[in-house]
């Protein structure tokens, strides 16, 4: 009888366009927060802490998820985490390593995720892209999300008969 595994690796490509999807962004040093009139907590335990909500589009652009991303300090260490919640798919949890990697952006490890993503390993890029265009109304330009997951290793069930 020859057991046969089945691995998914998985390549998905998702994006933010600033400032159109920026739904909120917070932090008590921002002189301009997302919505007007948003009030931080004063509090000396945040005040190292920023956070940013946008919408998250899919490589087709269309809107399927928010995104949540948090830069604090850890003592002598800077944090940077995302939180991708996509609702007709489950939430993926990412550490990221607070500083880029030569130009391409910041690499994260996905840490855990829930329905869809939960028990997968893998990581996370981000990375800025400028716009371009000269278009009067067009954003100044995109943070790029890529992913890479892989599932658990799962045997393919196996029908009677076979060898």
């Amino acid at each position: 009888m020859v057991k046969t595994f089945i691995i998914g690796l998985v390549l998905e490509s998702f994006h933010v366009k600033i400032p159109v999807d920026r739904i909120m962004t917070g932090a008590q040093s921002d002189a301009s927060p997302v919505p007007p009139g948003l009030e931080w907590p004063v509090d000396p335990l945040f005040s190292d802490v920023r956070s940013e909500m946008f919408k998250v589009r899919n490589a087709r652009d269309l809107v399927v998820g928010v995104g949540v991303r948090t830069a604090a300090r850890n003592g002598d260490e800077n944090v940077v985490d995302w939180l991708l919640h996509l609702p007709a798919r489950g939430s993926l949890f990412v550490r990221m390593d607070p500083s880029p990697q030569g130009g391409s952006g910041r690499i994260g490890t996905v840490v855990s995720g829930t329905r869809e993503f939960a028990g997968l390993r893998g990581s996370l890029g981000e990375r800025w892209v400028a716009n371009e265009s000269t278009e009067e109304d067009a954003p100044t330009g995109k943070i790029e999300l890529r992913a890479r997951y892989i599932g658990e290793l799962k045997p393919l069930p196996v029908e009677e008969g076979a060898e």
